[in-house]
């Protein structure tokens, strides 16, 4: 079952303001769906697309947390 997040819980998550948010999702940045006037991010994809930009990070902590599950997935 797909988890579905608000623009501020994603915020929370990432630790990024709302608006960050806002803007990367408008740009297509980062994975999203609009619904009437609101934005839905899925927790999976989120996931997902944090694993595959995180730059500069050592190769360790990308293989952590890639083996990690949805429900066990937290930054820091």
């Amino acid at each position: 079952m797909i988890k579905w997040m608000k623009a501020e819980e994603v915020a929370k998550y990432l630790r990024v303001s709302k608006s960050t948010i806002y803007k990367l999702a408008r740009q297509k940045e980062i994975p999203a769906v609009k619904v009437a006037r609101s934005w839905r991010f899925s927790r999976t994809h989120i996931d997902e697309w944090l694993l595959e930009n995180m730059e500069g990070r050592p190769p360790s902590l990308k293989k952590s947390l890639s083996d990690k599950d949805d429900n066990q997935l937290s930054l820091f």
